[in-house]
C-alpha cells in the first residue's frame, strides 16, 4: 500500500530546497563580487607614460570595460540593450606600442529580456545570461585619459598598427597638386618627378651615368605614377591598360574601401611584357608587375599605379609603401 507524504512535510521539504537554492545563488553572487573587487584593487597609473607592467595595463582595461558595461544598466537604455548585471571574467594584454596597447576581454552579461542585442557576436546563453562573451580592442592614452578604440570580436589588423604606421609616415615628404586636386605623402628614398607625375626609387641625378653603371646600381626599381582624367571611365581605362597586347595578366580585380571611398584595385603580373604607347597621355603603359587603384573623383577618374621590376626582392616593401600612401591620400 502506497504511503502519501503529509501536506505539512511536503511544505517543509519544498522550503528546505528553496533555501538551499537561494543559499547557493547568494554564495555564487558573493564569490563573483569578491572576484570583481579583487580586480578593481589594481590601481590605475597616473599621468606617466604607459607602463609595460601587465597588471597595471589590466587595471586600465578593466576600468574602461567596467565603465563601458555599466552605462548599459541605465534606465534610459532600451530593454533589448539594458543589462541587469555583468561580470568581467578575464583580461589579457598585448605589447605596448607608444601610448597604445591591445587587449582581450571575456565577460558575461545578464539581460532584462530575451532575445537581446547581447546575443550578437558570441557567448553561451543560460536563461537571461549570455556567458563568456569575448572581444578584442585597443586602448590609447591621450593626455591624462585613456579610451577604447576598434573593439570587436576579431582583429582586422595587428593591435595599434594604425598608430605604428602613422609614426612610420611622420617624417615623410608631402606632395600637393592643385592641378590634379590631391595631396599625398611619400617616404625618404623615393624621388619626386613632378613633370611626369611620379615618384621613383631612382635618383634623377643618376640618369647622367653610363647605362651599364646605372643598371648595376639599380638592379631593381619601383615607380608610383598618378593621373587624373575625365575622358575615360574606369572600365575603359582597365580595358586599355590591360589589353592583350600588353601581356599584363590581372590576378585580382576587386572593389575595396579606402577611408570613406569605394575604389577599384587591380593587381597584375607580367610575362614577356611589352611597353605599349598610349597616345592620350603621350606615354607607355608600364611593362612590369604591380597594382593600380582607381578613384572616382567627382566626374573624373584618378588613379595611382605602382609598378616594379619583375620578381623584385623588395616587392613587399614597395607594396607596403604603396598602401601607406593610399592611406594618407587626400583630395582637395
Amino acid at each position: 500500500m502506497n504511503k502519501k507524504i503529509s501536506f505539512p512535510i511536503a511544505i517543509i521539504i519544498v522550503t528546505i530546497c528553496a533555501l538551499l537554492v537561494a543559499g547557493l545563488a547568494l554564495w555564487q553572487y558573493l564569490k563573483l563580487q569578491k572576484e570583481k573587487l579583487e580586480i578593481l584593487e589594481i590601481k590605475l597609473p597616473g599621468k606617466e607614460t604607459l607602463s609595460k607592467d601587465k597588471e597595471a595595463l589590466k587595471g586600465i582595461a578593466y576600468g574602461l570595460m567596467d565603465e563601458y558595461l555599466s552605462q548599459y544598466k541605465s534606465s534610459d537604455i532600451p530593454l533589448e540593450k539594458r543589462l541587469k548585471s555583468y561580470l568581467i571574467e578575464e583580461i589579457s594584454i598585448e605589447p605596448v606600442i607608444e601610448d597604445c596597447f591591445g587587449f582581450g576581454v571575456q565577460y558575461s552579461v545578464e539581460t532584462f529580456i530575451m532575445p537581446s542585442d547581447w546575443l550578437a557576436g558570441n557567448g553561451k546563453v543560460s536563461g537571461n545570461w549570455v556567458n563568456h562573451k569575448s572581444q578584442v580592442g585597443e586602448i590609447i592614452k591621450e593626455g591624462d585619459n585613456y579610451k577604447i578604440i576598434n573593439m570587436g570580436t576579431a582583429r582586422a589588423a595587428p593591435p595599434c598598427s594604425q598608430l605604428e604606421e602613422e609614426n612610420e609616415t611622420a617624417d615623410w615628404e608631402i606632395y600637393k597638386s592643385t592641378l590634379l586636386g590631391f595631396e599625398m605623402k611619400y617616404p625618404p628614398g623615393w624621388f619626386l618627378y613632378k613633370e611626369v607625375h611620379n615618384i621613383s626609387t631612382v635618383d634623377p641625378e643618376d640618369y647622367g651615368l653610363p647605362i651599364e653603371t646605372l643598371k648595376a646600381k639599380y638592379q631593381e626599381t619601383a615607380t608610383i605614377w598618378w593621373e587624373r582624367t575625365g575622358v575615360q571611365s574606369i572600365d575603359e581605362l582597365v580595358a586599355e591598360r590591360f589589353s592583350p597586347e600588353t601581356n599584363n595578366k590581372i590576378t585580382s580585380d576587386f572593389n575595396i574601401k579606402i577611408g570613406n571611398l569605394s575604389v577599384r584595385e587591380i593587381i597584375y603580373t607580367c610575362k614577356d611584357c611589352k611597353d605599349i604607347y598610349i597616345p592620350e597621355y603621350d606615354g607607355h603603359t608600364p611593362a612590369k608587375e604591380g597594382r593600380v587603384v582607381f578613384f572616382p573623383v567627382e566626374k573624373d577618374v584618378f588613379y595611382l599605379w605602382l609598378y616594379y621590376s619583375n620578381n623584385a626582392s623588395k616587392a613587399e616593401y614597395y607594396i607596403k609603401t604603396f598602401n601607406q600612401i593610399l592611406a594618407n591620400i587626400r583630395f582637395l
